[in-house]
């Protein structure tokens, strides 16, 4: 999402005269945590998180606006849509109180949780640890990431499943999204293997 506070910019050695854009932003941003710690059930998760903050170009200068950037992420779409009306509501309100006003975006619709279908999930650990050992497949605790398939997984039973691509032994310290990330190529064929031998087997114990 995009949350822009409007203010009325001018000379930093007057703020008397203008509307600080920068402060009513970070108040909407502290403002923002209560979401979770306040007003999400316990049970329910809701991570909004503002990873983007700009505002003007000079050190002496107040600019006539301040922007954030940010996501929400939720397992449930109940709680999305009460944090994108309390992220509006929270916006509007806090900038109002300092004489500004904000606007909130959403840069695109999002994507719905990714939920595995438990029967098709079984079926495959059961496969591929067939084909490579027991105990290859194992349960992760759940995840905070977003993906795309689970627009997928909306409308077909569909599986989600990590596989490890070198650890930090073996020379492989850093996670993705960090710049310097390299993967192993020798599970280029693991998974193929793995691709392969989930799809023949599903056919085969699924002939219609």
């Amino acid at each position: 999402m995009l949350v822009t506070t409007h203010g009325e910019g001018g000379h930093g050695a007057v703020p008397d005269s203008c509307i600080d854009p920068i402060n009513a932003a970070v108040h909407i941003h502290m403002a923002l945590q209560a979401l979770n710690s306040r007003e999400t059930h316990p049970d329910e998760m809701l991570v909004l998180t503002i990873c983007e903050f700009h505002s003007g170009a000079a050190a002496n200068v107040f600019s006539d606006t301040a922007v954030m950037r940010g996501t929400i992420r939720t397992r449930n779409q109940k709680v999305r849509e009460y944090a994108r009306r309390r992220l509006e509501e929270i916006s509007s309100t806090v900038a109002s109180a300092f004489g500004a006003s904000a606007r909130v975006e959403y840069l695109y619709s999002g994507v719905p949780p990714m939920v595995n279908d438990q029967e098709l999930l079984e079926e495959a650990a059961g496969y591929i640890d067939r084909l490579l050992g027991p105990g290859t497949c194992y349960e992760l605790p759940r995840m905070t990431g977003s993906e795309d398939f689970s627009v997928l997984s909306q409308l077909v039973p569909s599986v989600l499943f990590w596989v490890g691509t070198g650890s930090q032994e073996e020379g492989y310290p850093y996670g993705v999204h960090n710049p310097k990330v390299t993967f192993s190529e020798d599970m280029i064929p693991v998974m193929s293997a793995i691709y392969a031998e989930v799809a023949i087997c599903w056919l085969e114990n699924h002939p219609n």
